[in-house]
């Protein structure tokens, strides 16, 4: 259900829903307490949660029109190293008045992206004075938040319309398809010359009055060209230093690096009119990260219903944060698909090198460069990993991070063979109040209650399909869900022996019409024309064969039959409450949650490894009739390998 996060203090250690994971080390009888990170959501909109399509999850959103904390790049800390590529040669032209920036509209993004895919277009640009300073950009910073930036020296503007500051030469609606200029609009134009000129001397004429005009900051001009392609792209500007704009435009260049991958690394640079152009290094990067992290609190206030971005998810692969980091913000805003991979093969192959090992326990992870590596970690490292992982994104209400982490990490657990059980050790960044993370999570049931703790903090549909169905797996593979069989099987055979009274099964449904579990209404002729009687025994029947393969620990079989017994119910009362007791979800899983937890399940152990996305296909959503928001919103799912519940329908089974 919805539900709106107010402000609340700080829960105490002893609150059973605040308690920190601990885990006993291997041969150790005490556990081990492991941290106090795991706190609350961030002050961002967080996604409605919406249908579940197959295993598709909504994105959460992100407020930019919120003020928030900002980040001080000018630090030297935080300079640029000698090894990031080409944020020189950019300062360089940006200084002589080369560069052309676009400002584009937020949720647009996906639609330009499809524009440099295609042939050659017009586009509208402003070339900023030396170095950036003293211009405003087209658009407002909440809603145009980011620009691409051009070295015009690689354009051909031989054939651009170029208008000056102050004049408004709203050229989507005076330049026809043709390039011919209408309602005047070629009166005004100037040379580029005049433009450098104009930016030079911070002078423009007003539209209005005709006068000269000397300001300290100019309007934006206008240079309407051709653009081609990656041809000329430098680089990215985001127009303030806001934590959460800074985000944004890391997650777009995260989006334009995957579906243009010839750009590369484009240098990130900041821009405000009385400042100008500032790079953001990697380790200005790092930083924005680490400020996102340390601003997690239980008590931040988030504004239930505000509609926001897509949190766009991040590749850290390059950017100075620890494993540990990683997760967690993962957990809390997203990171991409071969980021976490990333992230998560390094700590495989940490443990490779200093453990011993003769068997291993093999995940084939899809990388962006088309090889299939192995990851190896021991069932511990993963049971820890997904543990603190989506306890974070049960905080976030993170829906997308939670099923991108269950699908990549969940099949270790449940492999044919295993990595020897050791201690996990996650560095936390130096300096910092996390210290180091030394946790092991033992295979007794002590990670099972730990799933039901979190899963009972889970409130939206999509993060409850995703520990819902890691709930089951674990309590299959366990032996756990063997009693509850056993259990459920009895109250079927009670419900039977006493079924040929008509007075005991009029009972039963009034019984079961009252209950405010029931998640339907019991049909009142089902129970007088034995219609119920005959429902019950074939559940009945299934649940032997489910409990035959539960006790052989047939998981892939159990998985499979459970999927099927599912999917036969059409009406189910006592059935659907009796399988949330045997899976060990509670009465938020209706029929169609519970069909999600099984379907799901049942991918994660039958293709290890694999996501709903193969790694060639495009990240950019194939409906093209789809929103431009919606778009974007699929491509991010895109990027973390999910499918989006609206716009891939339509693929979702292919």
């Amino acid at each position: 259900q919805d539900r709106t996060l107010a402000p609340s203090p700080r829960r105490m250690p002893d609150d059973p829903l605040m308690s920190p994971l601990s885990f006993g080390l291997p041969g150790s009888a005490a556990p081990m307490l492991v941290l106090d990170l795991l706190e609350g959501p961030a002050d961002v909109a967080l996604a409605k949660p919406g249908a579940i399509v197959q295993d598709g999850v909504p994105v959460r959103r992100v407020n930019l029109h919120a003020r928030g904390d900002r980040l001080d790049v000018d630090g030297a800390e935080l300079s640029p190293g000698p090894d990031e590529p080409h944020i020189a040669e950019v300062l360089e032209a940006i200084g002589a008045q080369c560069c052309l920036v676009k400002t584009v509209v937020n949720e647009h993004w996906v639609d330009f992206i499809d524009q440099l895919q295609g042939p050659r277009f017009r586009t509208c640009t402003s070339m900023p004075p030396p170095m950036g300073i003293g211009m405003r950009l087209f658009g407002g910073t909440s809603s145009y938040t980011l620009g691409v930036i051009w070295d015009r020296r690689k354009l051909d503007l031989s054939d651009a319309f170029i208008w000056p500051s102050g004049y408004f030469a709203k050229s989507d609606y005076n330049v026809d398809a043709n390039g011919r200029l209408l309602n005047g609009r070629e009166k005004a134009l100037v040379s580029l010359e005049q433009l450098m000129h104009s930016n030079e001397t911070k002078t423009y004429r007003h539209q209005l009055t005709g006068d000269d005009v000397t300001e300290k900051v100019l309007p934006y001009n206008e240079v309407l060209t051709f653009v081609e392609g990656i041809v000329g792209i430098v680089g990215i500007c985001v127009r303030s230093s806001e934590i959460m704009h800074m985000l944004w435009a890391l997650g777009i260049r995260s989006l334009l690096q995957r579906a243009l991958p010839a750009l590369g690394e484009l240098p990130l640079f900041v821009h405000d009119p009385e400042r100008g152009m500032r790079p953001v290094g990697r380790a200005a990067q790092s930083k924005v990260v680490h400020e996102f992290l340390q601003a997690l609190h239980p008590h931040a206030a988030v504004a239930d219903g505000t509609v926001g971005m897509p949190c766009m998810p991040i590749d850290t692969r390059l950017l100075e944060l620890s494993v540990l980091e990683q997760i967690r913000f993962h957990g809390a805003y997203g990171l991409t698909q071969d980021a976490l991979s990333s992230a998560l093969q390094g700590l495989a192959m940490n443990e490779a090198s200093d453990t011993s090992q003769e068997s291993s326990s093999q995940l084939a992870i899809p990388q962006a460069e088309g090889q299939r590596q192995m990851l190896n970690l021991c069932p511990d490292a993963a049971r820890t990993i997904l543990a603190f992982g989506l306890h974070q994104a049960v905080l976030s209400d993170n829906s997308a991070s939670a099923m991108s982490l269950l699908r990549l990490v969940a099949p270790v657990l449940f492999s044919a063979t295993t990595v020897p059980n050791a201690a996990l050790s996650l560095a936390g960044r130096a300096g910092t109040a996390q210290g180091q993370l030394v946790r092991s999570c033992s295979s007794d049931s002590r990670f099972s209650d730990e799933l039901h703790r979190i899963c009972s903090r889970s409130f939206s549909r999509g993060v409850l399909v995703a520990v819902g169905s890691l709930v089951a797996l674990e309590d299959f593979a366990s032996g756990r869900m063997l009693p509850r069989i056993v259990e459920a099987c009895h109250q079927l055979e009670g419900w039977l022996d006493n079924s040929n009274s008509f007075v005991f099964r009029v009972g039963s449904w009034h019984e079961l019409s009252h209950h405010s579990g029931a998640g339907h209404d019991a049909a009142f002729s089902a129970f007088v024309t034995k219609r119920a009687v005959g429902n019950r025994r074939q559940f009945h029947d299934e649940l032997l064969e489910l409990e035959r393969l539960e006790e052989g620990r047939d998981l892939l079989h159990g998985m499979q039959h459970l999927r099927s017994l599912i999917s036969h119910l059409h009406h189910p009362c006592l059935r659907l409450e009796i399988l949330q007791h045997i899976l060990g979800l509670d009465s938020r899983f209706d029929l169609s949650a519970v069909q999600a937890v099984s379907n799901l399940a049942l991918n994660v152990i039958a293709e290890p490894g694999s996501t709903l996305r193969a790694e060639d296909e495009p990240i950019l959503p194939k409906d093209s009739r789809a929103t431009s928001f919606l778009r974007l919103e699929a491509a991010a799912c895109h990027m973390q390998g999910l499918v989006h519940p609206e716009v891939d329908a339509q693929y979702a089974g292919s």
